[in-house]
């Protein structure tokens, strides 16, 4: 079992002094942390119940193409316009960002 002791001592490992003093003020920091070697990995700090909660959520370095994410050829219209906005919606770990990388890489 992780202790809150454990949890405070991680969250000093991996943010630097501002973004701990942050995460103190606002009692929540959302920043992103790259382990050599392992990946990227965006993270969501907070207090919950007096106790630090931390959640993890691992990025893609690679990028999967239009047709192994399944997109339409239209996603690559889209990206290519000058001018407009494209809203991507869709609940937590549904691929969302994967699908905009794609499409604003080609």
């Amino acid at each position: 079992m992780i202790t809150d002791e454990d949890a405070q001592s991680f969250l000093n490992e991996i943010t630097s002094e501002e973004q701990r003093s942050s995460f103190y003020q606002e009692r929540e920091l959302d920043f992103s942390y790259d382990p050599p070697d392992i990946g990227r990995f965006r993270v969501n700090a907070y207090m919950q119940l007096g106790t630090i909660g931390i959640a993890f959520r691992w990025v893609r370095i690679e990028i999967p193409t239009l047709e192994k994410l399944g997109l339409p050829l239209i996603c690559q219209d889209l990206a290519l316009k000058r001018d407009g906005m494209i809203i991507l919606t869709g609940p937590t770990v549904a691929g969302n960002q994967q699908h905009w990388q794609q499409c604003s890489g080609i």
